[in-house]
């Protein structure tokens, strides 16, 4: 019996030793390991490849099986399932599963199982069969026409909805605060837990009141046109210009209001909660002394700021950042563009943002031209260009060779509000309309169409119809050449404008044809 434990204890401090070992083996390569990773400063992207001691980078090598491979094959990406190295491209893996040929581009993954796009959808690792009605709701579908996804969990009606836990029917009830109400008119809508017609009330703070009226805390409703609520007291309005200020009301055509306070506009204005006189200067919230400190205004870089003069008889401030500004006096000095203070007599003339001489330069619309006022060059406005007088003039700006500018002549146009009624030259003459038709030219073209708006009728007179080849599927016809508009007149008397070209050929046009 003594020789079977000894066995017994020696088998089991060898198989506890064992054990141990291997333990502790695994542990100091495992921490050699990442000791070794921990030298490229805790970079994430190289990592230990099996048990060996192999670094990686996962940006250009792929671990799969206990062996190295590169992350890309001829511009494919690669990437390991169970085991073995695929193209992405190519084939899937779903969940340790590997399917050959089948390109991500038309396959997908539902948990273990691969599907179609254009047969199948998976919902929630669960397939279906795909139509272009339905969506997903969990692991269901529903048609978006019938029904639709309640907090992405139940398929409801669309006529009904969740209160309180509970399915109701929109039509005949309504939700206020998960209380159920029922809806005696379609204008009905929640306020608090009570429901109120907006035909008729209105919602103040979640307390119902009539049109028109709003609620005041210690008084209930009131009137908005004879009465206002002033920080909850109600107070009677005498005018339209009266509003609260504070707790009081005033009359805001000759009073404003300053932290809850009425001042006079005329004699006082409101400086940083404070009523101060109107003679006295506002700054920062503050009442300028201005023997004392001069205000810097409000710039990009910095608010509006009071500081001490460096003179007494300075009277300005020139922003500057990070300082703050500076004071100068505006009587011989000016502050420029770049926050300097230089002296007027050395300021040079500005054109935008650029310095240039008036007597040889020439400014037009921010642009400068050097020399041109010396050569006797004129600006062609509203453009930035120069013209030379002598010998072109500016036309609506435009530089044109010449002494004057031509207008250009006015181009007949069927008004649109008789291009249904058209005509031809030949059926225009062969009415009886043209025997006793008067010809005049558009000389004031607005005079005369404000007198054709004014017409009982309006017909434009076209030298001849042409066929084109297809209209919406069917040959049809336009009208080529416009002649002139006739207008009719009383007692069968008519008159034909026509264009400046065709003024001496009025009295032949239908001779001609």
């Amino acid at each position: 019996m003594d020789i079977r434990r000894a066995w017994r204890f020696s088998t089991y401090f060898l198989l506890l030793y064992t054990c141990f070992f291997k333990h502790t083996t695994g542990i100091s390569q495992k921490s050699k390991c990442q000791n070794r990773i921990d030298q490229y400063n805790s970079n994430h992207h190289i990592q230990c490849c099996s048990e060996e001691d192999k670094l990686y980078d996962t940006r250009t090598h792929l671990c799969c099986g206990e062996s190295l491979y590169p992350r890309y094959d001829n511009g494919s990406i690669l990437d390991c399932c169970a085991g073995k190295v695929y193209k992405v491209k190519e084939s899937l893996c779903c969940n340790e599963v590997f399917y050959p040929n089948r390109s991500s581009d038309q396959y997908g993954c539902c948990k273990s199982a691969v599907y179609d796009f254009t047969e199948n959808m998976c919902c929630d690792s669960q397939l279906h069969e795909l139509q272009y009605t339905k969506f997903c709701c969990g692991n269901k579908t529903y048609d978006v026409y019938e029904k639709y996804c309640f907090q992405d969990q139940e398929i409801l009606n669309l006529w009904e909805n969740k209160c309180g836990g509970h399915k109701y029917d929109t039509r005949e009830f309504i939700c206020c605060s998960e209380t159920l109400i029922n809806r005696t008119h379609q204008d009905l809508r929640c306020c608090g837990y009570t429901s109120f017609n907006t035909n008729l009330q209105n919602c103040i703070d979640k307390r119902v009141v009539r049109k028109g009226y709003r609620w005041c805390p210690n008084y209930g409703e009131y009137d908005l046109k004879t009465h206002d609520c002033c920080e909850g007291h109600l107070k009677e309005r005498k005018g339209t210009s009266w509003r609260c200020c504070g707790k009081e009301i005033i009359d805001y055509a000759m009073n404003k209001c300053c932290a809850g306070k009425k001042f006079d506009k005329r004699t006082q204005h409101c400086c940083g909660g404070k009523v101060i006189q109107i003679v006295d200067k506002c700054c920062a919230g503050q009442v300028l002394d201005k023997n004392m400190h001069v205000c810097c205004g409000k710039t990009l870089f910095t608010e509006e700021q009071m500081l001490q003069k460096r003179l007494p008889y300075h009277d300005r401030c020139c922003p500057t950042w990070p300082d703050g500004g500076t004071s100068y006096d505006s009587e011989n000095f000016v502050c420029t563009l770049e926050n300097k203070v230089v002296r007027k007599a050395n300021r040079q003339q500005l054109c935008g943002r650029e310095e240039y001489n008036p007597s040889v330069d020439l400014c037009c619309n921010s642009r400068v031209f050097k020399n041109a006022s010396r050569d006797g060059m004129s600006c062609c406005l509203p453009n930035a260009s120069i013209y030379n007088p002598k010998t072109h003039v500016c036309c609506f700006g435009v530089r044109k060779k010449g002494t004057r500018c031509v207008r250009t002549q006015y181009r007949l146009r069927c008004p649109r509000f008789c291009r249904r009624r058209k005509i031809t030259m030949r059926k225009y003459c062969n009415n009886f309309q043209a025997r006793k038709a008067s010809y005049e030219v558009f000389k004031n073209v607005k005079k005369q169409m404000k007198l054709l708006r004014s017409s009982k009728s309006c017909r434009c007179v076209y030298k001849k119809k042409r066929r084109k080849r297809l209209c919406k599927g069917k040959p049809c016809r336009t009208f080529k050449g416009l002649v002139g508009i006739l207008v009719e007149e009383r007692r069968g008397y008519a008159k034909l404008y026509l264009r400046q070209k065709m003024q001496n050929n009025g009295k032949h046009l239908c001779r001609s044809l």
